[in-house]
């Protein structure tokens, strides 16, 4: 195809485009580009007719090979142009940069301003996209005043700069201008509106920054500041200019005069920028204003965005207080946030950093910083700075040769002069010779003023032991350089060793401005605590401690603090500041014992506890430990454990006073609380235990008040135990004072010898600790005591009057104290003082002092109950009940109110006040109202239907026995003299069958009432007791012998005396003694019958039946009618085949059939009666019956079981068995069932069921091996018939056991026996 022919195309083409035909377009431009691949025109309408097509996403590849085969013409651009405007969203990204290169080449050439603007957007938006900075960066140089609108066009062209990244220094440049460009066109023209021209501003200090332009920046920033007042932007360049200068050590003379105003205006601004912080730190710092400098710049640091110009300046600054650490620390923060360090900048670290180096005087450090100066000196020979630190370096590392070279270098610069002068002198120092070390430096230090040549010479005057010269040169070196913290601290230690309150003072201003200058220095810190401890400031020790808790966890710290929040009584703060200590150090004794005595103030004991048992586990050894778990444990009331803990103490150290103190007061306290626990003989063992400790003090130490006083309320409570408790072995030299207190010989103490001792011991007390109220209180209440335990005499009455004197000493000493009022009105109240008013005044004044306790309250109910106001005692009773339910003598005083009432809750008050605590009046008093009540009920018991009443079951189920005698145990041990305690407590253990111990106590209490001389009535009633209980123990003669003694019969006496001759076979006197009593003591017809049915009793072991019978028919005459007679009567109708006779009593034992004491009796005499006339069914019939009635009544099983016995073989033995099992459920508790489970063995074997028999025979021998009838079933069970001789040996020796040891009480039992016994003796035989 010719060129003709592709123009006529390429037109009909053009022209298809025009009228939307696309297709034959695209299939014209087709043809034209099959034949010319690189037809401009064919390619640009080759893309218009695609772009209006439906493939229209081909569009761009072909203007954009048409852009490549001619850049230069425009179709290509506008097309691609076109093409992104319309599918924008549709084109792919790998045009998108033709796009921008085709808006960068038709922006020039667009002469309409407000496309061109548009266009420059568009671009600016798209070059944002691809980050692509570069048609941006070519197109602004070529941005002519001539083209229109060129100052938009560069704004936005900038502004897609800014959001540019990775830029490179010479576009920094180009932008730079533009910027420039920017700001002198608005400075020509501004616009009060112009929102963009700060920013602009902004970027333009910021470029000015890079390029390192510092005095246009200056200049450009004052501009910005003046004409945006209120933006701290360039007030912050200005401030930052200012502090890498200073940092740098750059000339700052353009800035000096004006920093102060521009700073103090950005403070105004923007108080919060640390711009402010960093300029005040380096304009403190030029003034030389090191502690306002360092304050500032750490604020600076704060922010977190400081540069690293802030910390290298703060290094410097730290480098001056003489912190070379801190200063490191710095230096290594600074170099961290370098990027880029120009050659200066580079040289002023490492200088920083070699002299920091140096001031650590470290080794590897010094090292370090010798090369390092090599390296600046590589760079810059002429330093005399460098030099200098140069040969400091070398003379630490005792390189003398090398640093002899550097003091040539130096030569004879007068500012490096006295240093060189100083490292000589150091040389000679580290050569040994101080002496002409010291001679140098004096020769200098005058002219010098040189701080570290006066600091140098203070250690040199201080070894050599020149101390007057010390102080001096520490003040001249003071003087010299205010800022260096070592010369402050060691001032301080000199003024610390003068000890004066003068010196002390300054010695803690001394400190605290080294503190000031060094913060962060523990050893500073601790001289100043040391020193505030001296001058007992604890306020401003606290704070101190405070402050170095924020930068240090060392356990001092903790420790002290938790210490003088103690002294301070703050134990909360005190606590939580020892456990941080313990947690710096967990194995620290010292704060484990600190930690424990903060518990103990709080009166957390368990705590305390812990923490010294901590001690002990850290330290086995620690005295102070061992002795703090004793006395915890004491203030815990463990007295027992704490007496174990004194007692290992002591182990430890035999002569430690306070834990034979401890120990002593241990034992005391623990015997205390054993007298209250009635374990009388323990509390005496403490006693004795306690009065050694005190002794071995005494020994020690007899300027001790409270050791006496512990030993007066030993002796005082020893006193006060039962007489055969009371008697203690003490001390020679303790009982007679003029006796040497080495000996060793000891003396028996007995009660009232105690008390005398006790008293001896108040005194003693009292002559050291003169005035003290509470021992006046001490010795009154032993003299009461002491009364007390008298009987009623003149000594009493003394006794009393000194008790009083002493009371009311002690009140006058402490009017203010309860207790004394309460003693007061204590002896007032006593019967031989006898003053009522005192004592109620004084129980008054007490309750009004501590209305509290109830003490005083029941004292004063007391007093009232002494006057016969019954009503008043009751309500002071009530209200010590109110303070304290628990107290004991409250519940007493209201149960004597009931008692002399009669009240019917006399027993309750009585057994609650026994339960709480011991009192005589307490349980006297309730087992006198356990007597008496059972008494009482035992003879109303039985109503109709024979239910036992609700109050001795109560008694029962509450075991009012067993308590009752225990009291009384309690009493007479206390009171051994007192017939009738002795008296309740053997009828008491009567009543428990415990009959051996009732006879030892009505014994005791028959010889306490003869010595007394008692008249007969109590003393008869012990008489009668005793024969009675000798009469249960068999002793028969004896207690015939003792109910003789009695001289006023009565009914008991004379029954019990009749008892007795009939059990000791003396039947004609004992028939006399029984128609005495029921001729003349009988008191009633009843009490009549019974003697008539005794004495039928006798005359049937006579053998006269008519006599029996005649005195038991006597014995149904009188009304109530008795059961015993008819029952009797009964019996003996069947034993003489009299049936008549015997249904004429069943039938009046009618009337008794439900009677529980009587419904077995009546039962089994109605079968038996049935039985003997061949009648079995009628027998068994007459039980059922009865069990029918009362099913729970385990006699009528039992009786019935009997009967089914003797009916054998015609009675079931199954039958037998079940009835004997129920009699056992049913009877426990209430029924003797030992013989019971023989009665099952025995229906086994009448069952021929041997192997069950063995069985049963074995559980009743296992449950009640005592009882001989269970050996003899189980023989019966075993007994062989064709056995070896081994096993019938052995069975004939469990026989002859039985027969020996338990002596079998039925005849037909033993005759049994011993036939088996026999037998079995031909069995085993050869």
């Amino acid at each position: 195809m010719d060129g003709k022919e592709i123009k006529r195309v390429l037109k009909e083409a053009k022209e298809a485009i025009k009228s939307k035909d696309t297709k034959t377009a695209i299939k014209l431009c087709k043809s034209v580009l099959k034949d010319d691949r690189d037809n401009y025109v064919a390619l640009v309408l080759f893309g218009a007719s695609l772009q209006e097509s439906d493939q229209h996403e081909e569009a761009p590849k072909a203007y954009k090979k048409a852009s490549e085969v001619s850049p230069d013409q425009p179709l290509a651009w506008q097309g691609l142009v076109s093409y992104y405007e319309k599918h924008k969203k549709n084109i792919k990204s790998e045009f998108e940069g033709d796009v921008l290169r085709a808006y960068a080449y038709l922006l020039p050439q667009e002469i309409d301003g407000t496309k061109k603007h548009e266009m420059a957007m568009k671009l600016s938006e798209l070059a944002i996209k691809l980050q692509s900075s570069e048609e941006c960066l070519s197109l602004l140089p070529k941005l002519q005043s001539d083209m229109l609108p060129v100052s938009e066009i560069r704004r936005c062209f900038l502004k897609a700069l800014f959001q540019m990244k990775d830029l490179k220094e010479t576009d920094s440049i180009v932008i730079q201008k533009a910027l420039e460009q920017v700001v002198l066109d608005w400075r020509e023209n501004p616009k009060g509106n112009d929102y963009d021209i700060q920013e602009f501003y902004r970027q333009y200090l910021k470029h000015l920054y890079r390029s390192k332009d510092y005095e246009k920046l200056f200049k450009e920033a004052k501009l910005m500041a003046e004409t945006f007042s209120k933006d701290p932007y360039p007030l912050e360049w200005i401030c930052k200019l200012w502090v890498e200068f200073v940092a740098e050590g750059k000339d700052i003379g353009f800035i000096k005069d004006t920093i102060e105003k521009y700073v103090n205006t950005l403070e105004i601004v923007c108080p919060a920028a640390s711009s402010v912080s960093m300029a005040k730190g380096a304009m403190h710092f030029c003034r030389s204003e090191l502690v306002k400098a360092r304050e500032e710049l750490n604020k600076a640091l704060t922010s977190g965005q400081s540069p690293w110009h802030v910390y290298l300046l703060l290094a410097d600054v730290e480098l001056k207080f003489g912190l070379p650490q801190e200063a490191l620390s710095l230096l290594s923060e600074a170099k961290m946030r370098v990027k880029q360090l120009s050659t200066n900048q580079e040289y002023v670290l490492k200088r920083c950093e070699a002299e920091t180096l140096i001031g650590t005087l470290q080794q590897e450090n010094l090292n370090r910083a010798a090369q390092l100066c090599k390296e600046l000196l590589s760079e810059k020979n002429t330093d005399v700075a460098v030099h200098l630190l140069y040969a400091r370096a070398c003379v630490q590392l005792k390189n003398f040769e090398e640093a002899q070279k550097q003091f040539i270098e130096i030569g004879t610069s007068k500012t490096c002069s006295a240093k060189v002068t100083l490292l000589h002198a150091q040389i000679l120092c580290l050569s040994g010779q101080s002496d002409k070390a010291a001679f140098v430096l004096e020769s200098i230090a005058s002219d010098a003023k040189d701080a570290e040549i006066w600091l140098a010479l203070a250690r040199l005057h201080g070894n050599s032991g020149k101390q007057n010269n010390v102080l001096t040169d520490l003040m001249e070196a003071a003087r010299c350089e205010p800022f260096y913290w070592e010369t402050f601290m060691l001032l301080g230690n000199q003024y610390k060793k003068i000890s004066t309150p003068a010196s002390l003072d300054k010695a803690r201003r001394c400190y605290q401005k080294a503190l000031q200058l060094n913060p962060k220095s523990l050893q500073i810190a601790k001289h100043l605590s040391d020193v505030l401890l001296q001058l007992h400031d604890v306020e401003s020790n606290i704070q101190l401690l405070d402050m170095m808790t924020q930068t240090s966890n060392e356990k001092w710290i903790w420790l002290r603090l938790g210490l003088l929040h103690s002294e301070c009584g703050e134990v909360e703060k005190a606590i939580n500041f020892l456990c941080n200590a313990v947690r710096s150090d967990p194995s620290d004794c010292r704060i484990w014992e600190s930690l424990g005595d903060a518990y103990m103030l709080r009166g957390s004991w368990h705590a305390a506890l812990k923490s010294f048992m901590k001690v002990k586990q850290l330290s086995p050894e620690n005295i102070y430990a061992a002795y703090q778990i004793g006395t915890v444990k004491l203030r815990m009331e463990e007295f027992e454990d704490a007496l174990i803990a004194f007692r290992q103490l002591i182990e430890l150290s035999e002569d430690y006073v306070p834990g034979l103190q401890g120990q002593g007061e241990a034992a005391f306290r623990w015997a205390q609380v054993l007298r209250q626990e009635q374990r009388i003989g323990c509390a005496k063992d403490r006693c004795q235990e306690a009065i050694d400790a005190f002794t071995k003090v005494l020994n020690k130490r007899q300027d001790l008040s409270c050791t006496w006083k512990l030993l007066g309320d030993t002796c005082l409570l020893g006193a006060k135990l039962p007489p055969f408790y009371a008697s203690f072995h003490v001390t020679a030299w303790i009982v007679c004072p003029s006796a040497s207190s080495n000996r060793r010989e000891t003396s028996l103490q007995r009660k009232m010898d105690m008390f005398l001792l006790a008293e001896r011991m108040y005194c003693r007390a009292m002559s050291i600790s003169q005035d003290s109220s509470l021992i006046w209180h001490d010795l009154a209440s032993t003299n009461f005591w002491h009364a007390m335990a008298v009987q009623k005499s003149n000594k009493r009455n003394e006794l009393l009057q000194r008790a009083m004197t002493g009371a009311r000493q002690a009140v006058t000493l402490n009017p203010k104290n309860a207790m004394h009022w309460n003693l007061l009105g204590v002896v007032a109240a006593t019967e031989e003082i006898k003053k009522w008013a005192v004592a109620q005044h004084a129980f008054i004044q007490s309750i009004l002092l501590d209305n509290s306790s109830p003490l005083a309250w029941t004292n004063l109910g007391t007093l009232y109950l002494m006057i016969g106001d019954i009503q008043l005692a009751n309500k002071a009773f009530s209200a010590a009940q109110r303070v304290d339910h628990s107290y004991t003598r409250c519940w007493v005083g209201q149960a004597m109110i009931a008692e002399t009432m009669d009240h019917h809750e006399t027993l309750d008050l009585f057994r609650h006040a026994a339960s709480l605590e011991y009192h005589h009046e307490s349980c006297s008093g309730y087992a006198h109202w356990v007597l008496t009540t059972l008494l009482n009920n035992e003879k109303l018991s039985k109503i109709d239907n024979g239910e036992e009443i609700m109050v001795i079951k109560d008694m029962k189920s509450m075991y009012a026995l067993e308590v009752a005698a225990d009291c009384m145990k309690w009493y007479t041990e206390r009171h051994a003299s007192n017939p009738c305690g002795w008296n309740m407590l053997g009828l008491l253990l009567e009543r428990q069958r415990l009959f051996q111990s009732s006879q030892r106590a009505f014994q005791r209490g028959l010889e306490e009432a003869i010595l007394q001389g008692s008249d007969s009535v109590p003393m008869n009633a012990i008489r009668c007791n005793l024969g009675r209980i000798l009469v249960n123990l068999k002793d028969y003669e004896k207690a015939v012998d003792i109910l003789q003694q009695v001289t006023v019969p009565s009914f008991a006496s004379q029954s019990g005396l009749a008892l007795a001759l009939y059990k000791a076979e003396k039947f004609e006197e004992a028939y006399g003694a029984y128609s005495s009593a029921l001729e003349w003591l009988a008191p009633d017809e009843e009490t009549k019958a019974l003697i008539l049915m005794a004495m039928a009793a006798m005359q049937y072991s006579f053998g006269q039946l008519e006599d029996c019978k005649t005195l038991l028919f006597q014995s149904i005459q009188p009304r109530p009618l008795s059961a015993h007679p008819l029952l009797a009567l009964c019996a003996i109708g069947l034993l003489n085949q009299d049936i008549t006779m015997s249904k004429i009593m069943l039938k009046e034992l009618g009337q008794f059939k439900d009677d529980p004491r009587y419904i077995a009796h009546i039962g089994l005499l109605a079968s038996y009666t049935a039985f003997i006339q061949n009648d079995q069914t009628g027998a068994l019939r007459a039980l059922s019956k009865a069990i029918h009635r009362h099913p729970g009544e385990g006699g009528l099983w039992l009786a019935l079981s009997q009967v089914q016995m003797h009916a054998h073989p015609n009675c079931d033995a199954a039958a037998i068995r079940r009835t004997a099992q129920a009699a056992i459920d049913l009877g426990r508790g209430n029924m003797d069932i030992t013989k019971i489970q023989s009665i099952i063995s025995v229906a086994h074997l009448l069952s021929n069921d041997v192997e069950s028999a063995s069985i049963s025979s074995q559980k009743a021998l296992h449950q009640y091996p005592n009882i001989a009838e269970n050996w003899a079933t189980f023989v019966a069970s075993v007994l062989p018939k064709d056995k070896s001789s081994t096993q019938a040996a052995k069975l004939r020796d469990t026989i002859s056991h039985v027969r020996r040891r338990l002596q079998p009480s039925a005849g037909g039992l033993k005759k049994w026996l011993g036939n088996c016994e026999h037998h079995l003796a031909s069995l085993s035989s050869p």
